[in-house]
């Protein structure tokens, strides 16, 4: 088979490859590192055990393997491994089935993530009476086949040939990537938004009638958390926008090989970046990771030594708002 290639391109390493690889290596260790240690904490840790936090669950196991997939992703910088990618099609379709796989349920869990605050936030009595457990695994088993679904369609409609460059535009139809990956993603785009602007006008609408010292502080901290949703979403869009412009204007014009290697890493960025916002921006995961990583030590002997003055009540409020 190898004689019949006469025209195969010949491929080297050059600086740039070298630098794509050390941006893979660090995002797969922030990656991977971050979000095993949220499900960590929400397993070891009684009061982050609740029905929101197995929609976290299910997008930080989506977002670790997409920091596991990158692998996959370094192979293509070697020329041994970019030669060995571009003949054989099992491994350059397994590639993109992984990686498309993992976005697809990450997307699919920040949507879920959106809707499960907007009711939680909206309707109160309704969302403590029909959200439970049982519910979530439902929902999250839904995602995992809606995942499954998208991320195999390459296997069956693509337009791999020997000797081609293994890479998304050649490889993916127009037809998967238009309707299996453009238009999903916007119509995440949307779904979040719309959520995350219900949110806000329940937020702002709350604060308007809402006239006491004690109810005001208290509005002050959900719109705090409104804040924080608004973050996750802004960073959303802004991982993602760039690679969906590069799918769209690959296919009309001639654009270099390195607008991929460059948005391509800010779009699994994004997997990493949901750690820092849905973990590290809340009081309780923190106190949970300090416990982990048994970083609390020497403040637990301080405070044999040293007993705490603080108010009591004042403690507790503290403890349940988000920072």
């Amino acid at each position: 088979m190898n004689d019949s290639c006469v025209d195969c391109p010949t491929y080297t390493f050059t600086a740039l490859n070298a630098c794509v690889l050390v941006i893979y290596i660090l995002l797969m260790i922030f990656i991977v590192g971050g979000n095993i240690l949220t499900i960590i904490a929400i397993v070891k840790t009684e009061v982050l055990r609740t029905v929101a936090n197995v929609y976290v669950t299910l997008l930080a196991f989506s977002d670790i393997i997409a920091g596991l997939a990158l692998p996959l992703q370094m192979v293509y910088e070697f020329p041994e491994g970019r030669h060995e990618l571009d003949e054989n099609k099992s491994l350059c379709l397994g590639r993109h089935v992984v990686f498309f796989f993992s976005i697809s349920l990450s997307l699919c869990s920040i949507v879920v993530i959106a809707f499960d605050r907007a009711v939680f936030i909206g309707f109160p009595y309704v969302y403590n009476r029909i959200a439970t457990c049982k519910q979530a695994v439902i929902v999250a088993c839904i995602c995992m086949i809606i995942a499954v679904v998208d991320g195999t369609v390459t296997l069956y409609d693509n337009n791999w040939q020997p000797y081609e460059s293994c890479t998304v535009e050649t490889v993916l139809s127009w037809r998967y990537q238009l309707y299996g990956q453009v238009i999903p993603i916007m119509i995440c785009f949307f779904l979040a938004g719309a959520c995350y602007g219900y949110i806000f006008y329940i937020a702002k609408k709350h604060q308007k009638s809402i006239m006491s010292v004690q109810k005001n502080a208290k509005v002050a901290n959900d719109m705090q958390i409104i804040k924080v949703l608004f973050l996750i979403y802004g960073i959303f869009l802004l991982c993602w926008m760039p690679v969906i412009l590069y799918i769209i204007l690959v296919r009309f014009f001639e654009i270099p090989v390195l607008v991929l290697n460059i948005t391509l890493p800010i779009a699994v960025l994004n997997s990493g970046m949901n750690f820092i916002i849905y973990a590290v921006k809340n009081k309780d995961y923190r106190k949970a990771f300090k416990e982990i990583l048994h970083l609390d030590c020497t403040l637990k002997r301080t405070a044999k030594v040293t007993p705490q003055k603080t108010n009591d009540i004042a403690t507790a409020t503290s403890d349940n708002k988000m920072n």
